[in-house]
Parts: structure tokens; C-alpha cells; sequence
């Protein structure tokens, strides 16, 4: 395993997480690699990594509901939304809200 190119980020096809994040915002990008990696980093379950996209899902939407930004205009310019505000949004805190 390689400390720049770990295996629970590479995808069966050899992709690399990585090169689709990169291209994302924060938060979009979060949701991707919690996802593509659900159940395949040591110590973490499946349900672990998909509560933490969960939680960067749900301030993209909380977002975009604050914002009233549903969509972009142009379908090829995609949406970038402006950093969250420093509200109380850590995943401890979001984990006592939600019950976990």
C-alpha cells in the first residue's frame, strides 16, 4: 500500500478517487471518496464512511436550501457553492443530532 495512492481509494477499474475529487468542491468531494471507499479502509465500516458522506450530503443540501440554488443554469457550469458558515458542523455533534 502507498501512502499517496492507498488501495481503499482505488477503484477496481485502477481509478483513482483522487483524479474525480479534485474536481469537486469540498463537501462534493467528501460525499464521493466516503462513498467510493465504504467498506474498504481498515477500522472503518461500511456504515461508518457512508454516515460521513452523509454528513457532507447533507450541508451541500442544507446549502443549497438556505441559498434556494437547486440547479445550475447552464447544465455544463457546475454549481459551486460558497463555503458553509461557521456554524456548529463537526461530525461528533452531527452524530448526537442524528442518534448515532
Amino acid at each position: 500500500m502507498s501512502k499517496t495512492s492507498p488501495k481503499h481509494y482505488q477503484l477496481r477499474n485502477g481509478f483513482q478517487v483522487i483524479d474525480l475529487t479534485s474536481q469537486l468542491d469540498f463537501c462534493s468531494g467528501n460525499v464521493v471518496k466516503y462513498v467510493a471507499r465504504a467498506g474498504n479502509k481498515k477500522g472503518e465500516s461500511v456504515l461508518d464512511d457512508l454516515r460521513k458522506a452523509e454528513y457532507y450530503l447533507k450541508r451541500l443540501i442544507d446549502e443549497c436550501e438556505s441559498k434556494r440554488e437547486v440547479s445550475s443554469p447552464d447544465s455544463s457550469v457546475p454549481v459551486r457553492l460558497s463555503p458553509p458558515s461557521p456554524a456548529v458542523w463537526n461530525l461528533d455533534e452531527y452524530y448526537k443530532h442524528q442518534g448515532s
